[in-house]
């Protein structure tokens, strides 16, 4: 009764609101250009790679990277890299840049740039299934479905390493069994902007993204949260220096796979 009374209240608010929205640009992190604090680069896992190589390859002051990565240089974890204007002129160049998403400010956008479901909100074999699942390969770019502050992020028990996301309007977004997460907690994150990346850490099955919505931490159905419409309109603007089009899949196909396991919670 709480739960339904809660998505009638807020259904009816973002319904109100949407009515005097007009969409909005924002532009999608990929695994080629990623923000953080509002800097272009890419997050990486230095590995046998030398500090000073990595910072010659992505045109990073020192000063910068430590500053922006807890000022120290660890090649086993991840570290963001911002890019110099002209490093990130050529991946531009190259037609890597972002997606560009036409975006109801009113409305949440899909973690992952593919959304395939694998599990939806409800119930699923005698037990509720808080969220959504989509399946994805492992390591895929996880983005922020709205602007907030990161509240939780960490290892979190069946939901593996997970981020949750404090929006302004009370709604608490949850990423779950995911690989690696990049954001602490307390740090600003922008609609659009990568939180994690994709695996199957915790109890799951298969690499996949749960995602939740909660208020007052009681699970509503996403889907009522949302974007309308086409997910990946057919034509899509990325960034680049002719803002080149590229074809993409309308929501028509973003369908459950029979054939496909079901990765899950």
């Amino acid at each position: 009764m709480i739960r339904k009374k809660l998505t009638i209240v807020l259904f009816a608010a973002l319904v109100s609101t949407a009515l005097h929205a007009e969409s909005i640009d924002v532009a999608v992190d990929n695994v080629f250009i990623q923000t953080f604090r509002g800097k272009p680069g890419i997050w990486t896992v230095p590995g046998k790679d030398s500090f000073e190589y990595l910072l010659k390859q992505y045109g990073s002051s020192k000063e910068e990277v430590l500053s922006l990565n807890g000022g120290k240089f660890t090649s086993q974890s991840y570290m963001f890299f911002p890019y110099s204007e002209t490093v990130l002129k050529q991946v531009l160049a190259d037609g890597k840049g972002r997606r560009i998403q036409k975006v109801d400010p009113t409305r949440l956008m899909w973690p992952i740039e593919t959304p395939v479901y694998t599990s939806r909100y409800g119930n699923r074999g005698g037990e509720r299934h808080p969220g959504l699942d989509f399946g994805c390969a492992r390591n895929t770019v996880v983005v922020a479905a709205d602007t907030g502050v990161v509240v939780r992020a960490g290892w979190m028990g069946g939901l593996g390493l997970a981020v949750a996301i404090q929006h302004a309007n009370g709604n608490v977004t949850w990423y779950a069994h995911n690989t690696a997460v990049l954001l602490s907690e307390g740090e600003h994150v922008n609609r659009g902007q990568i939180v994690a990346y994709s695996g199957s850490t915790g109890r799951s099955t298969g690499p996949h993204v749960h995602f939740e919505v909660r208020f007052m931490d009681v699970p509503l159905d996403p889907e009522d949260f949302i974007q309308f419409g086409l997910v990946r309109p057919d034509l899509v603007v990325r960034e680049g220096p002719q803002q080149a089009l590229s074809q993409e899949v309308s929501l028509d196909n973003v369908v459950m796979n029979p054939g496909q396991s079901r990765p899950g919670p």
